[in-house]
């Protein structure tokens, strides 16, 4: 599985996306600044609009990129049952 392979250590504290300044939040600054000022993390975040109870959408997104060297490109080679 993707999911925190490089965490050895559960999350002490989950801060969820609704706490964060708008300034942060994927979607309000989609909304803002458009698709060209987000990151890769930010816009795969935007698709899977919704984390888990410990990670957010961003953290998700984040790690799934790791496992594809950072690129949004590179998630084609990643399988169905690597995600799981």
């Amino acid at each position: 599985m993707w999911l925190r392979k490089s965490r050895k250590e559960p999350v002490l504290s989950h801060i969820s996306m609704k706490n964060l300044p708008e300034s942060e939040r994927p979607y309000e600054r989609f909304q803002i600044l458009g698709a060209e000022a987000l990151s890769d993390a930010e816009l795969l975040a935007i698709i899977l609009k919704t984390g888990t109870k410990d990670y957010t959408a961003l953290d998700l997104a984040r790690d799934l990129l790791s496992e594809c060297q950072g690129n949004l490109l590179n998630l084609y080679e990643i399988g169905y049952e690597q995600l799981f």
